[in-house]
């Protein structure tokens, strides 16, 4: 995560005696290093999110050449700009225009007096940069080791703690996709007060939260997709695709943030699967416990061993007793509503419903054994709409010649 403006500002102010003098509503923005521009025909060089200085050298015949190089940096990938006023230009030289461009495009602006020194203050600002970021990778590696299984040693495990990261209390792992920008994520976070650590994985925002209400979890579900469908990049089209959101089962350990990592990726296949903004796996209901068991080939096996008879027997005798059975199932095992919605005579439900009795090993009027075989259509459900589909019903009767 890059250092924010807003904390560079208040962390120097006073050293540096920094003045911010417009564009207030930018300080939220990130800063990935310090640039000293002069000609404004080296704008080309600028690389994202750059903190700009400048003298006013080329400004101090002619200040509207400041207001043109306030305009190529809006339009360029910077963040903000200090003039180091006292020489080349006064503070009370910089045009009206300027300070009205600033605030329009919430792209902030600051005077430094002359008697600092921009190495000073550039090369402070460089290795504060520098070290957040240090921080901020080493700490998303340890969250990486423990979302992918890997232990952590008692060191590691303080080095979180040090940071308000405990072992102890209550985590969650939301995981984003689509999201166009991280600090409008990172806004919505801190204005609802969330403990939080948050990084970019591949094409989705991961985002791990610390002893957070699922109340103050769905506000700011709400208020982040409120945004993020009024938003877009500078300069680009309106993008067709919006935010989707998964949010992983609460545990309360780190050492079960796996877990719940897990949890939120097999959310958000299901989110975009049925076109939802965001999908919270609790709401799985009991097919949580399927999504839950680590072993594939136990999953296989309660497919074969049970509703997979019906499937092969369908494939080699043309009936239609597993949709029969799922649909039984669907219907609260009642046989009219079983028949009303296969548009089917009752009795045919019934001779079917006989025919099953007679091929399944598991017995239809125990509870225990009803249970499984509705565990087993809840896996042949998922194994359709999710990864579950290469352990499962890639080696499923109805895929096999």
């Amino acid at each position: 995560m890059q250092s924010l403006l807003s904390n560079l500002y208040h962390e120097f102010k006073k050293q540096y005696k920094l003045k911010l003098l417009a564009g207030e509503k930018g300080l939220s923005a990130p800063i990935s290093w310090v640039h000293y521009v002069e000609d404004i025909g080296n704008i080309s060089f600028i690389r994202s999110n750059e903190l700009i200085i400048t003298t006013g050298m080329d400004q101090k015949n002619d200040t509207s050449n400041l207001t043109n190089l306030v305009k190529s940096l809006i339009a360029s990938p910077s963040s903000a700009l200090i003039i180091n006023t006292g020489k080349y230009i006064q503070a009370n030289q910089i045009p009206q225009e300027v300070y009205d461009l600033c605030n329009q495009h919430n792209f902030p602006l600051f005077s430094m007096p002359w008697e600092v020194h921009i190495a000073d203050i550039s090369q402070d600002m460089c290795n504060r940069i520098f070290m957040k970021n240090y921080l901020e990778n080493a700490i998303t590696r340890l969250f990486s080791n423990l979302m992918e299984g890997r232990p952590l040693s008692l060191e590691q495990y303080a080095k979180l703690e040090a940071h308000s990261f405990p072992d102890s209390g209550f985590w969650h792992v939301l995981l984003i996709s689509h999201a166009i920008s991280t600090i409008n994520i990172r806004n919505h976070l801190d204005s609802l007060q969330i403990s939080h650590h948050l990084f970019l994985q591949e094409d989705s925002h991961v985002l791990i939260v610390h002893d957070c209400l699922e109340e103050t979890i769905i506000d700011f579900l709400k208020n982040f997709l409120s945004s993020s469908k009024l938003q877009k990049a500078p300069g680009s089209v309106p993008s067709p695709t919006h935010p989707i959101i998964g949010i992983g089962e609460q545990v309360t350990s780190l050492k079960n943030l796996k877990y719940s990592y897990q949890n939120a990726v097999r959310a958000l296949e299901h989110a975009r699967l049925v076109g939802k903004d965001y999908f919270f796996f609790r709401d799985f209901g009991v097919r949580r416990l399927v999504y839950s068991i680590a072993n594939p080939d136990i999953l296989q096996h309660i497919y074969r061993e049970s509703i997979g008879i019906l499937k092969l027997f369908d494939m080699e005798n043309g009936t239609q007793l597993f949709d029969t059975l799922k649909v039984y199932y669907r219907c609260n095992e009642s046989i009219l509503d079983t028949a009303s919605t296969m548009f089917t005579h009752r009795n045919t439900i019934n001779y079917r419903l006989k025919k099953i009795r007679s091929l399944l090993p598991q017995n239809m009027d125990d509870s225990e054994d009803a249970l499984l075989l509705k565990m087993a259509f809840y896996l042949e459900d998922i194994a359709r709409s999710s990864s579950l589909r290469s352990h499962t019903a890639s080696r499923c009767p109805d895929n096999e010649n």
